[in-house]
């Protein structure tokens, strides 16, 4: 049981020292497990490894440490492995406090060899789905899968996966979304979205989440939108941008997101409207469940609104 907003070092040190590897199920994004789990006090010379999903995770958590945030805030040596971060590999690893790094790092830093004493696996579905088709995640699971030091973090378990932990959050002020609407219906949902737009006070915001660039620049060319905030993978932004006219403004009233940026990035102002997009018709771009879950949960504050577009496959319009 979780009493508070977020999830407390001492009860992430609860967790961790259950016998075996294990799966938590935290049922809500934004409660701060990763945090508290970097806030563990050090008792043993050996590091912590959390392993997160990208290389956008890393540097946020990394700049987090940096302006002394919450992550690792009691930890004097943390580390930090990505393309980019610059870090060079250590012959002893015993003085160092935590290790954040992506799957690629994890591997060919030879983290899987060191000595530790906690593992932790963030956003566990995402490092699955992506599994099939990241050689390296692959072998994430084949190096770490008889380790009994591993915890493995989400709120969205992937298929049939079944927890050994489940935290259940009973703090009162968790964010309530006002409205919701489902809809197979494009046009109904554009009505819906232009109305939202038109009506969008100054500290309001839309996200719009979808994994198909053509059709986010049609929604955008139909909205007359000429600046967007977009959070995505690099191979969505280099071709969206190509045959994009919007330009990219950080500030803009309309986020544009995709399953890349579904970890990573947290949406903080007031008010946000979410709008999913899914395209059954496409597999390549359509979003599994546990993903659109993750899309709902960005905004860091209530939601406004939320309507999720079920487009595409069997007649379905979309």
């Amino acid at each position: 049981i979780n009493p508070h907003k977020h999830i407390t070092p001492e009860l992430a040190e609860e967790i961790v020292k259950i016998e075996g590897s294990i799966l938590v199920d935290k049922e809500r994004t934004g409660i701060g497990i990763s945090t508290a789990l970097s806030n563990i006090p050090k008792t043993i010379n050996a590091p912590d490894i959390l392993v997160v999903p990208n290389i956008i995770t890393a540097d946020d958590k990394r700049l987090n440490k940096k302006r002394n945030g919450g992550f690792a805030k009691n930890k004097r040596n943390v580390i930090f492995f990505y393309s980019g971060s610059g870090q060079k590999e250590l012959s002893d690893y015993s003085n160092v406090d935590l290790i954040v790094c992506v799957a690629d790092s994890y591997l060919h830093k030879g983290l899987d060899k060191i000595e530790s004493r906690y593992q932790f696996i963030d956003e566990d579905h995402t490092a699955k789905i992506q599994s099939g088709l990241r050689v390296n995640l692959y072998w994430l699971y084949e190096k770490i899968k008889h380790k009994t030091n591993v915890t493995y973090v989400t709120a969205t378990p992937y298929q049939n996966d079944t927890p050994d932990v489940v935290i259940k959050n009973t703090h009162s002020s968790h964010k309530e979304i006002k409205k919701v609407h489902v809809s197979v219906c494009h046009k109904k949902t554009m009505e819906r979205l232009k109305v939202c737009l038109n009506d969008l006070k100054s500290e309001e915001r839309i996200l719009i989440a979808s994994n198909e660039g053509r059709k986010v620049n049609e929604i955008l060319n139909e909205l007359g939108v000429k600046e967007v905030r977009l959070m995505s993978g690099v191979g969505f932004r280099s071709t969206f941008l190509e045959h994009s006219n919007v330009i990219i403004n950080d500030t803009a009233a309309i986020t544009i997101m995709t399953t890349s940026a579904f970890e990573g990035h947290d949406v903080y102002d007031e008010n946000t409207s979410v709008f999913v997009f899914q395209n059954y018709a496409n597999k390549i771009v359509q979003f599994l469940d546990c993903q659109i879950i993750q899309a709902l949960g960005r905004p860091r504050k209530k939601p406004k609104y939320l309507h999720i577009n079920w487009g595409g496959g069997n007649g379905v319009p979309y």
